[in-house]
This record gives C-alpha cells, sequence and structure tokens, in this order.
C-alpha cells in the first residue's frame, strides 16, 4: 500500500515484496560465491578471448597480493583508467580483496579532469592503459602533490588475439622505458600478476556498509563529484 513517505509502492505489482533479503554483504562474497559454485564458467568475453571465473579469481588474487606488499590497506584507492577490457574487472576485484575502493575513472577525461578525480579520492594507485598513461596520466602523475604512489599499466590488446587495426591504437613502444626519473614506480599488469602465481592476498573482511566505489560525475556543470556506492548497494 502507498504512504505518504513511499508513494511509489502503490506502483508494486501485487504478490511481491517490499523489502528483499540480500544474500551477500558485499559484492566480493557474490563473486567468491560465483567462483566456488562453477569456476570454469566465462565471466568475460573479450573480442575471440574468453576469461572463466578461476581466471579472474586468481588474476585479482595475485594483484591484490602485490598491492598489499606495497602498502595498499584497506580504505585506500585503486583508480581504473580503462576502457570495457578485462583488466578492468580483475582491478575492481583486486581492489576489493585487499580491502580498499575502487574509483571508475572516464577513459575520456585528459589532464584537467583526470587530475581532479585522482587527488579528490586520493588514489595510491592507477592501473590505466598504456596508451592513456604515455598520453595523459603520466604528466598528472608526476606533478607535486600527487597521492599516486604506483602506476600499473598495460595493453587494450591483452587477452585477445584478433588485433583489429581499426579497434585498437598503435602498441606503445616506449612502456616500461621512460623518459627519465619517474616520481612513482610504473609496472606492466600482466608481469606484475605473473610475478605471484597461487598467492592469495591477506583477507579483509567486508562489510555492507563499506564503500565499494567511487563513480564520478561528467562535470558539465561543474567540476566532477564522486558518488559513493556502497558493497550493500551494489549486491
Amino acid at each position: 500500500m502507498a504512504t505518504a513517505a513511499q508513494p511509489w509502492r502503490g506502483s508494486d505489482s501485487e504478490g511481491l515484496p517490499h523489502e528483499i533479503s540480500v544474500e551477500y554483504a558485499s559484492v566480493l562474497a557474490a563473486f567468491a560465491a560465483t567462483v566456488e559454485r562453477n569456476p570454469a564458467a566465462t565471466a568475460i568475453h573479450y573480442f575471440d578471448g574468453a576469461l572463466s571465473f578461476r581466471d579472474l579469481d586468481e588474476r585479482s588474487d595475485a594483484l591484490a597480493v602485490a598491492l598489499q606488499e606495497r602498502g595498499f590497506s584497506r580504505g585506500d584507492r585503486l583508480a581504473l583508467y580503462l576502457q570495457n577490457n578485462p583488466a578492468f574487472v580483475v582491478g575492481l576485484i583486486a581492489a576489493w580483496k585487499a580491502g580498499g575502493i575502487a574509483v571508475a575513472v572516464n577513459p575520456m577525461n585528459l589532464e584537467r579532469e583526470l587530475a581532479h578525480v585522482l587527488g579528490d579520492s586520493g588514489a595510491r594507485v592507477l592501473l590505466c592503459l598504456d596508451e592513456l598513461y604515455e598520453r595523459v596520466a603520466r604528466s598528472v602523475v608526476e606533478r607535486d602533490g600527487s597521492t599516486v604512489a604506483t602506476v600499473i599499466t598495460c595493453s587494450p590488446r591483452d587477452d585477445q588475439t584478433r588485433g583489429d587495426a581499426r579497434v585498437f591504437p598503435p602498441e606503445v613502444t616506449s612502456a616500461l622505458s621512460g623518459r627519465g626519473a619517474l616520481t612513482h614506480e610504473r609496472c606492466d599488469l600482466s608481469a606484475l600478476v605473473a610475478g605471484f602465481p597461487g598467492r592469495r592476498p591477506t583477507p579483509e573482511p567486508l562489510a555492507a556498509s563499506d564503500t565499494a566505489m567511487l563513480v564520478y560525475t561528467s562535470g558539465t556543470t561543474g567540476m566532477p563529484k564522486g558518488s559513493m556506492s556502497s558493497h550493500g548497494n551494489m549486491a
């Protein structure tokens, strides 16, 4: 029945409950249940490539271990400056496994917007495409006052073999070679994950009220503002 406080209830279908019981307290718990139930099932199709839930679990475990060994801890932010590719999901889950918060960054953002989002969120780690690092992010994270201590780069060509030149930008040949001294650590995602095979991160229990992601507005009428999405909300 609709009330003055909840007028939308008058539109509810007959017989459906007004409240729901969330099975999992966090998105990470829901992911772990899926891995346990059907690890070989395909989780991501990416062009002609595919990753199973087991693949995601193992890669995110390795990345979470690498993050924790670099001092990343509960409540720290990992910014994801990527297109729609598997690295986004790996980074997202790894951030949660390490007890942190993921920051979704629009890949269309240029220096001004990126600097604001990284500074406002206080991101300690940035996971981004190599081309975006060279073209935009490097100059941002090298500025005085940047909170980013580690940059992890990856290629959009990873995890697929089609390599369609109409879709993917040219390979960044300067990857990791640098243009002088860096003010931050830079490493390659594939190499970083390969360095911790079979390792599992120190568990960080997550509650429904814990923040899972910071998602920023487009900044059409002002500077982008971060929206806090909790694990309970996402689950």
